[in-house]
């Protein structure tokens, strides 16, 4: 029997959930945190209150690990284009609330590069046909 989108074993989702679950990429929030802090107390950052600052990064960090965790990226079930709308918006969320819009083009690289790495041309919405 072929597995198709629909008919993934159950123990093959778990896995795939749990790989990206417990990616250690997901521990860099942690450090990023007590940086905006500090950048915010010496003021390299805007100055608008310590909890928008880190509630926006645990928000986007949360936000964006469930939807990875719903939809493994790399599997029939991914939902590519899904993932990268909310890493983009929460990318931008995050560096607007910083006061750092001119990076806004920086934090958006990151995350298509991170989504072209996990899906390819799943995420284009048409496929260009090369002359040979």
């Amino acid at each position: 029997m072929a597995n198709t989108e629909t008919h993934l074993p159950v123990a093959s989702r778990h896995s795939a959930a749990r790989k990206v679950l417990l990616n250690p990429a997901n521990l860099i929030p942690f450090p990023a945190l007590g940086l905006l802090a500090l950048a915010r107390h010496y003021h390299l950052i805007v100055n608008t209150p310590l909890w928008l600052l880190l509630g926006s990064m645990v928000f986007t960090q949360v936000s964006t690990t469930a939807i990875a965790v719903a939809f493994p990226p790399g599997t029939p079930n991914a939902r590519p284009r899904l993932l990268l709308t909310a890493q983009i918006v929460l990318t931008g969320l995050c560096v607007y609330v910083n006061g750092w819009g001119a990076l806004l083009a920086v934090g958006f690289v990151f995350a298509a590069a991170s989504a072209i790495h996990s899906d390819g041309s799943r995420y284009a919405l048409w496929r260009w046909d090369v002359p040979r």
